[in-house]
């Protein structure tokens, strides 16, 4: 029994020294991640221990594509450092319209191919424009190696003050671009 339980702490005081030598090397990968594309305050918190890194990052905003939020979750398992879950706050305000969810999530996978897998949810979300839906969903997903990929949006009981029979709405795009998209 002496021997078990030496084990036990022997593997638990490796997987904490596992954890604390990869804290420093997670924030400088997702620093890499996010590239000069993002403008954050210096202060970055994370946790998690002992499975997950959970970075939060605050006045997180992308000027390129309008999206400005006073914080962004971002968290993965120690296992798996492809795979990213992004959470929002309850508002957020992109391309100049303000979103409002109940829940806002991404799940990002880049398993190593040239187009990672994106799936975007929103419980509840409602657009500063009246536009609302029971839950929303945007997937983007490579299809082949050649740069194409399908782009999937439903919307569950879409409507507005405008409509009087919200209903789902789903469609699904397949594009090839121009010219490959880096995603590195």
């Amino acid at each position: 029994m002496q021997r078990i339980i030496g084990i036990v702490i022997i593997i638990a005081l490796f997987w904490a020294g596992h954890w604390y030598w990869r804290f420093d090397a997670n924030i400088a990968a997702l620093q890499n991640w996010l590239g000069n594309d993002a403008e954050y305050d210096e202060t970055i918190t994370q946790r998690g221990f002992p499975n997950r890194y959970d970075t939060e990052l605050t006045k997180f905003a992308v000027p390129a594509i309008g999206l400005k939020t006073d914080m962004i979750q971002i968290m993965r398992v120690v296992y798996k450092q492809d795979h990213r879950i992004i959470a929002l706050p309850k508002d957020i305000k992109i391309f100049d319209t303000v979103l409002k969810t109940e829940q806002l999530r991404a799940s990002i996978v880049a398993d190593g191919t040239h187009l990672p897998r994106i799936t975007i949810e929103a419980i509840s979300p409602q657009f500063s424009n009246g536009l609302r839906a029971d839950r929303a969903q945007l997937s983007f997903i490579a299809t082949s190696q050649d740069s194409t990929f399908s782009l999937f949006i439903e919307f569950n009981n879409l409507g507005s003050d405008k409509i009087a029979n919200p209903q789902t709405q789903r469609a699904t795009l397949h594009l090839k671009p121009e010219r490959a998209l880096d995603w590195s």
